[in-house]
């Protein structure tokens, strides 16, 4: 085999394996890096509540919004929020909202020390004007507690 054909059989082999699409969990256990979907946030809710990146993983059929948060992030510190996010688009729903609502109780998943907040979205937007996700009461909503933190220009 000449010098050439082994140098192109050896870029073939890296085109390749740089070209291979990692999973879900390799993403998050590799704390997010060299993911592109990704931006920096690095804004805290509440003192021990923050939010270091934000991230899109294309599932199968869906996207999940991941929130990478502080490390030394606990669940109890969570279990009295509940984390409203809403989501505003350029064309409106059907029922008129001027946002979409994708609230949730926050539960702290931890892939290989990283820790994350992650929420399943189904809905077709592939461009929002801007994000908003704020903490409010776990019972019922009495005014925002915290840090309101703002993502603008969203394209996935």
């Amino acid at each position: 085999m000449t010098h050439a054909l082994k140098t192109l059989l050896f870029f073939l082999i890296f085109l390749l394996f740089s070209c291979e699409k990692r999973s879900n969990l390799e993403i998050l256990n590799d704390g997010l890096k060299n993911y592109k979907l990704k931006r920096g946030v690095g804004q805290k809710f509440v003192e021990d509540f923050k939010v270091e990146e934000i991230a899109f993983i294309e599932q199968q059929n869906h996207y999940d919004l991941v929130l990478k948060l502080n490390k030394d992030i606990q669940q109890d510190v969570l279990d009295i929020y509940t984390l409203g996010i809403h989501v505003y688009t350029k064309n409106s729903n059907e029922d008129h909202r001027r946002f979409d609502v994708w609230d949730i109780k926050p539960i702290v998943k931890n892939y290989n020390g990283n820790k994350y907040l992650i929420r399943e979205f189904k809905e077709p937007h592939k461009e929002m004007d801007s994000i908003i996700f704020f903490l409010y009461n776990n019972d019922f909503y009495r005014g925002i507690l915290g840090n309101r933190i703002v993502i603008r220009n969203i394209k996935l």
